[in-house]
């Protein structure tokens, strides 16, 4: 079955960009490992004398350009030594990088033998746009990601089974190897039996290179330069390993130091078992460029005390706790298909717990409990949890409480932060917010609301934010009036499962070779009703459960900030919620989207008021209909029969109008369909004038923005539309508006009113029909 072609959702031009390539890597070495996607062009400026360098790869198609970064993100490039090849659709100056797939993994068997991952690629891209494919070492497997769920399911089901080079291949979801029972975390090390002896040692065998797993940055070390002294061979160019800080020196107190170098994913200072700073820490940040330019600047630098030592992360490929968490009896990470990639090992940090190799909590521990309950068990001296004590200092929730925290609330801020990081902001802005509300608000209802509210996703945080009375309403457990949908809507938003339930989403200390990520806008589902009742949904500190945030809910909630009139802000949401699924997730994501589009509906909404005023014209005689008597009295089709004919007045019975078929059926097409094909429909050809009255005045819109233009045509078809005595004027009007060419749209509505009269009908029963 052939499947209509999907764009790459993050992919705009044929352009990769090139970041961390060594030096001795040639263009040779390139065109070797794009041998599969040529023609391409690289501009890589060598001159510059840095340990590294960065430029683009322009590739002839967007088609080329998607398959090298599914197939070459992060992989060996054949050359000596070996170098890895870091490619991105965002430019190294940018903050933005591409955030985790929302699919689970497959794994695909029985590969024919020697097949290459671009040919992988070219079986599963029909499916869908791909975020990784990749041949595992040493077998004829692979494993194949999507950006979306519903592809890689569609896959999963056409291509199990299915001959491929004359064998049945085998796809299905993609499980993490689990050691077996006769692994112990508390074994020592192994240590090979026997004698060794370095000098009569025989040459070491051919070992698979090192292949980091997806979203990470690790890479092989440097012969020269900054990382060239690894011990294990590997550097993490995006994490940074400080030493000798000031033991006065938090969390925060790190972040504020580096923050100016770029756009920081996490800074941690670790932590003994009584919460006291061990002298050394981590801050990581979103591309290795950002990471180059903090090390330059602050090595050797005086913070405190003390002149910090600042160098590159160098993750180790075997470590003990490591493998205890690989092969202990619980699932690894939570079950998660991507838990046992990594090239680091658990850490304690300041999260105080262990940490898998993506932000996953460790097998065999228990959920953390509450921050707020954590940092004042802590305070007083007593044990946290039941295991052992917190290593700890809460530095981001106190920065966060004391309302000193040097960071925007915004989303982006917000998304590139590691889970913990984020959990700690959000909780102490919470709490600090709530306990300045007046009337106070009991401690433990802030409590009960701080625990509940910190695993919400990042955007309905921010909405409650941007509203104090909602945020209030929740923690007091009082009924607020809602307005939602009559129906249950057809689908769920896939923001409920926002970042901060995400916890593989960045870079961290505790996984300091996995990069940053930045989630993808929120999806909607469309409305399935419009506005039929006021009902009241009771907003009370929830029991671990998050609040039900319908589409409509997130609308009212965001254009509430911008509207302040309930009754305006009403007719606002229902304008809104008739855009396309596109639109209406754009303006819950973007708050410059959503403040333009709430602007173009007050507009609308003070076209109606101000044409209610007037008096309606009577219908037989609407200026549609003066354009209809004019086009028929000089039109070529209804010539004066004979000097005896019917006066002037008869003239338009004698030319007959369409059939109403031919109207109905051209009112079913779009505007520009419509102009094209009205003559050929046996419409009467309108009047010059007309036309190049419509011209004239579409002209002297040309010069403005969108925005203008539609408030233009608006104006006019408004008054036209509410003529033919539409009860859903402005919604019809505003769905015309987005999806119809606007010059055509204005030809239609001068010069043929009745078709246009059909086309507001059927629009308006789709309008309807919405709401049932």
């Amino acid at each position: 079955m052939a499947y209509a072609y999907v764009p790459h959702p993050y992919l705009r031009d044929p352009l990769l960009y090139v970041t961390g390539l060594l030096p001795h890597v040639t263009d040779n070495d390139l065109a070797r490992a794009l041998e599969h996607c040529v023609p391409f062009r690289p501009t890589i400026p060598r001159d510059t004398g840095a340990p590294t360098l960065s430029g683009t790869i322009e590739f002839k198609t967007m088609e080329k350009a998607e398959k090298a970064l599914a197939t070459l993100q992060a992989r060996q490039m054949p050359c000596s030594p070996p170098a890895y090849l870091v490619l991105s659709p965002y430019p190294p100056s940018s903050d933005a990088t591409l955030p985790p797939p929302q699919a689970q993994p497959r794994i695909v068997k029985q590969l024919p033998p020697d097949y290459s991952d671009a040919q992988v690629y070219d079986i599963f891209r029909p499916f869908g746009p791909l975020a990784s494919v990749r041949m595992q070492q040493g077998t004829e497997n692979a494993i194949v990601e999507f950006w979306n769920e519903e592809d890689a399911a569609r896959a999963e089901e056409q291509m199990h089974c299915a001959e491929v080079g004359e064998r049945n291949i085998s796809v299905q979801l993609y499980q993490p190897r689990r050691g077996g029972a006769e692994f112990s975390p508390s074994a020592p090390p192994f240590v090979p039996s026997g004698h060794f002896h370095a000098g009569l040692s025989s040459p070491p065998r051919q070992q698979a290179p090192f292949m980091p797993g997806p979203g990470q940055q690790v890479q092989l070390a440097p012969p020269t330069g900054p990382g060239s002294t690894s011990h294990s061979g590997l550097i993490d160019p995006c994490n940074l390993f400080i030493k000798n800080l000031d033991a006065d020196i938090d969390s925060n107190g790190l972040f504020s130091h580096f923050r100016h170098y770029g756009h920081i994913v996490s800074a941690r200072v670790m932590r003994d078992d009584r919460g006291n700073s061990r002298g050394f820490g981590f801050v990581s940040y979103q591309t290795p460029d950002q990471a180059a330019r903090a090390m330059a600047a602050m090595n050797n630098s005086h913070i405190g005390t003390k002149n910090i030592v600042v160098r590159l992360h160098e993750p180790k490929q075997l470590r003990q706790e490591k493998l205890a968490a690989r092969y202990s009896g619980g699932p690894p990470g939570n079950g998660h298909p991507r838990s046992s990639s990594g090239a680091t090992s658990p850490t304690l940090s300041d999260d105080g717990n262990f940490s898998s190799y993506n932000g996953w909590s460790s097998p065999g521990r228990q959920a953390p409990i509450s921050l707020a309950e954590q940092t004042r068990k802590v305070s007083g001296g007593a044990p946290v949890g039941q295991e052992r004590t917190r290593r700890s200092s809460g530095s981001y929730y106190h920065a966060a409480l004391a309302g000193t925290l040097n960071l925007p609330m915004r989303y982006e801020e917000l998304a590139a932060l590691s889970t913990v990081v984020r959990r700690e902001v959000i909780s102490g802005e919470l709490t600090r917010r709530l306990r300045d509300m007046r009337p106070p608000i009991p401690q433990a209802d802030i409590e009960a609301t701080v625990d509940s509210m910190a695993n919400l996703p990042i955007q309905e945080v921010l909405d409650f934010f941007d509203s104090p009375t909602l945020l209030a309403a929740r923690a007091r457990g009082e009924d607020i009036e809602i307005e939602v949908p009559s129906a249950p809507s057809r689908g769920t938003s896939a923001d409920s499962r926002g970042l901060v339930n995400n916890p593989a989403t960045a870079s961290a200390p505790e996984h300091p070779s996995t990069p940053a990520s930045i989630s993808t806008p929120p999806r909607t589902s469309s409305p399935s009703g419009s506005l039929s009742a006021a009902v009241t949904q009771r907003l009370s500190p929830p029991q671990n459960v998050a609040p039900a945030a319908s589409e409509r809910d997130r609308m009212a909630a965001a254009v509430g900030t911008l509207e302040s009139d309930p009754t305006n802000a009403q007719l606002i949401v229902d304008l809104l919620l008739t855009l396309t699924k596109a639109e209406r997730a754009k303006i819950l994501f973007s708050r410059d989207v959503l403040r333009n589009k709430v602007e173009e509906a007050r507009l609308v909404l003070d076209t109606v008021n101000a044409t209610e005023d007037e008096p309606a014209p009577p219908p037989p005689v609407t200026p549609a209909k003066k354009k209809t008597s004019a086009v028929l009295d000089e039109s070529p089709q209804t010539p004066a029969l004979s000097s005896r004919g019917p006066s002037a007045v008869a003239s338009p019975e004698a030319a007959t109008p369409p059939p109403a078929n031919v109207a109905k059926n051209l009112a079913n097409l779009s505007a520009k369909e419509i102009l094209a094909r009205a003559r050929s429909s046996g419409l009467p050809d309108p009047d010059p004038s007309i036309v190049r009255e419509s011209d004239v005045f579409f002209d002297g819109l040309t010069s403005r923005d969108i925005h203008k233009q539609k408030q233009m045509v608006g104006e006019k078809l408004f008054k036209i539309v509410k003529a033919f005595d539409s009860r859903a004027a402005p919604k019809v009007t505003i769905s015309l508006l987005d999806s119809e060419d606007l010059r055509a749209l204005v030809h239609l509505m001068n010069e043929y009113p009745s078709v246009l009269r059909e086309k507001v009908t059927i629009v308006a029963a789709q309008i309807n029909q919405a709401k049932k």
